[in-house]
């Protein structure tokens, strides 16, 4: 993957970015992340399509302004797995989302929270690719979000397919 800071020039040809720290652009949101620093907001410049789960580690902090984008991916798991605390904000108007489209097999998440991690979800659109909400059986849906930790859900739309046996809602 590649970053840029905005003040210095590329190395190579990067055209899109999918995510920025203040003015230090990044290739791929999982690279945003990772660089992110105690408190460090991430703002999506573009949607994310993810090709493995990716982790918000304990102890890490991390507002996310998903703005219109949105983050997906035909995972086998968990798309986004939270272990520390994270805030999701969306558009008010035309919010993005996440969810992950492998509905193939129990446990394929959108969004996991884990014991001890907190969310907090400030809108948009989750576990449901079909953002105008009229078609229930979307293809590109599947459980929003599985939480065992403290969520916090200030709006947004939120659909659930729960596949396991017990506890996920």
């Amino acid at each position: 993957t590649y970053s840029q800071n905005a003040t210095s020039e590329p190395q190579n040809s990067v055209k899109n970015f999918e995510a920025a720290i203040g003015d230090a652009k990044y290739a791929s949101l999982v690279e945003a992340i990772e660089a992110a620093a105690e408190g460090d907001t991430i703002t999506m410049l573009s949607d994310a399509v993810i090709s493995q789960g990716f982790e918000i580690a304990e102890g890490k902090t991390i507002p996310l302004d998903l703005g219109t984008y949105s983050i997906s991916g035909a995972v086998n798991g968990k798309l986004l797995t939270n272990k520390g605390t994270l805030t999701i904000n969306a558009d008010s108007d035309n919010p993005g989302g996440v969810w992950n489209t492998d509905v193939t097999a129990q446990g394929h998440d959108a969004i996991f929270n884990y014991d001890g991690a907190t969310i907090t979800i400030n809108g948009g659109h989750f576990g449901d690719a079909d953002t105008d909400q009229t078609n229930t059986n979307a293809i590109n849906r599947g459980a929003a979000l599985r939480n065992y930790g403290t969520a916090v859900l200030n709006g947004g739309a939120f659909t659930c397919i729960d596949r396991t046996q017990n506890n996920g809602w």
